[in-house]
C-alpha cells in the first residue's frame, strides 16, 4: 500500500477517454485521467489510486498486458483489478491520498 508521502499524482482533464463511457483512466504513472465533464470526487480518485499502485507493481507494459487479458477472460465487472479498485473506494488509506491529491489539484 502505498504511503502519503511518496505518491506524487496529477490529474489531467480530458474531453474523452475509450472507451467512450469510461469516465477516469489511469494510463501512464502517476497520473489520472478524468472526463472534463465528471467531477473527480474522493471515490473515484480513490478507485483510480488504486491502479496507480497496480501500475507502480506491475510496470507499465505488464499492467496492460494483465489488465487487458482479465478484462478478455472475466470482464469489467469480475475484472481482478477492478474489484480490488473498488475495494480500495472505501478503504481509509486510499481515501485518505485520494483527499491530499483533489486539494492539491486545487492548490
Amino acid at each position: 500500500m502505498p504511503t502519503v508521502d511518496r505518491l506524487i499524482v496529477r490529474i489531467i482533464r480530458v474531453p474523452f477517454l475509450v472507451p467512450r463511457w469510461a469516465i477516469a483512466q489511469v494510463l501512464l504513472p502517476n497520473t489520472i485521467f478524468v472526463r472534463e465533464d465528471i467531477e473527480p470526487t474522493v471515490t473515484l480518485i480513490a478507485h483510480e489510486l488504486v491502479h496507480v499502485h497496480q501500475l507502480k507493481r506491475y510496470g507499465l507494459m505488464r499492467y496492460w498486458l494483465r489488465y487487458l487479458t482479465l478484462l478478455i477472460s472475466s470482464g469489467y465487472e469480475d475484472h481482478p483489478m477492478e474489484v480490488e479498485a473498488r475495494v480500495g473506494e472505501s478503504d481509509p488509506v486510499y481515501r485518505r491520498l485520494a483527499r491530499r491529491v483533489l486539494e492539491e489539484q486545487h492548490a
